[in-house]
């Protein structure tokens, strides 16, 4: 195999999500969840497709603390049935701003699904990519047991996320299992990137929730994946 691979697998079959994930990155391979999808119907539907987002226009932010809502689980292209049929239909989507995880491998894979999603949007719909750029990679590990390649694959994959990124118009990245030092990375190496949102674990206070590498901001939750109302 060749570092760098797509992967498209059901990564919650024979071993546990995280564990999957672990191993392919450690041999540079780029997990792409889809479940037990067919996919030779939309990649292979006919059409021109232009990615492009209408984003809102910001004068000088306040003196208050914004808020940043973020639907995940977008890069798994087996939710994507479920975001057409149940929430994107929603008579209220619109009304507030929120962010769209959004799997890069999409552009190959579901082209026509990603051109209704594009199509349709409205001013307060916003797509980021996700999760740790072109797939679901553990930036930590990623290609280490490949030795001395290692540097030039982790360098490649980051080549590639850039290239999905001005494909589907994408300058937010949610990247799962991050640390500072793959933070500084994606930074450094991803020209245009504006922002980072990284992990799902909670910064537990307002102080520790955010920083910036290199110009680039990066935020952690508030507000963990599981919370509850109590938690809000």
């Amino acid at each position: 195999y060749s570092p760098n691979t797509p992967a498209l697998i059901n990564i919650n079959d024979a071993i546990c999500e995280h564990t999957s994930v672990h191993f392919l990155s450690e041999y540079g391979m780029i997990p792409q969840a889809c479940g037990n999808l067919n996919f030779s119907i939309h990649s292979g539907y006919p059409g021109e497709y232009s990615f492009k987002q209408e984003k809102i226009k910001f004068g000088s932010l306040e003196e208050k603390v914004y808020l940043t809502c973020i639907l995940s689980d977008g890069d798994n292209l087996a939710a994507i049935g479920k975001k057409a049929r149940q929430f994107w239909p929603d008579q209220n989507r619109g009304k507030l701003p929120l962010a769209w995880n959004q799997g890069p491998f999409g552009y190959d894979l579901i082209p026509d699904v990603l051109e209704y999603f594009y199509s349709t949007s409205t001013l307060n719909d916003y797509q980021v990519m996700g999760c740790s750029g072109a797939g679901y990679i553990d930036p930590k590990v990623f290609g280490k047991k490949l030795g001395k390649k290692q540097p030039e694959v982790y360098r490649e994959f980051l080549r590639i996320t850039k290239g999905y990124m001005d494909k589907l118009d994408l300058r937010e990245i949610w990247p799962l299992k991050t640390s500072i030092k793959s933070n500084l990375k994606f930074a450094q190496c991803l020209p245009g990137l504006r922002g980072l949102f990284v992990n799902f674990q909670s910064a537990r206070t307002f102080r520790g929730s955010h920083y910036e590498v290199n110009g680039v901001p990066v935020f952690l939750p508030v507000v963990g994946p599981w919370a509850d109302e109590e938690d809000l």
